[in-house]
């Protein structure tokens, strides 16, 4: 039970990180050039019918910590 609460304390806290990391993307684009073509990359790929999933990039290790560096990057000057 306790767990559980937990994990609905993190999933509330995060909403607020979701948010600020989307204004991010808007108002800083340049601070974020592997998520961003990474979800291009995605977007294209489901224009065409292709399912494609941003799971699928932790397979590739290098792409996935990059796009994570940039986004704690970016909290962290935001915070």
């Amino acid at each position: 039970m306790k767990e559980k609460i937990l994990k609905n304390v993190a999933q509330y806290l995060c909403d607020d990180f979701v948010d600020t990391i989307c204004t991010g993307f808007e108002e800083r684009s340049n601070d974020f050039p592997y998520t961003l073509a990474c979800a291009n990359f995605i977007y294209e790929l489901k224009n065409k019918g292709i399912n494609f999933d941003i799971s699928l990039f932790a397979q590739c290790p290098d792409i996935f910590d990059n796009m994570y560096n940039e986004l704690s990057k970016y909290l962290s000057k935001v915070n």
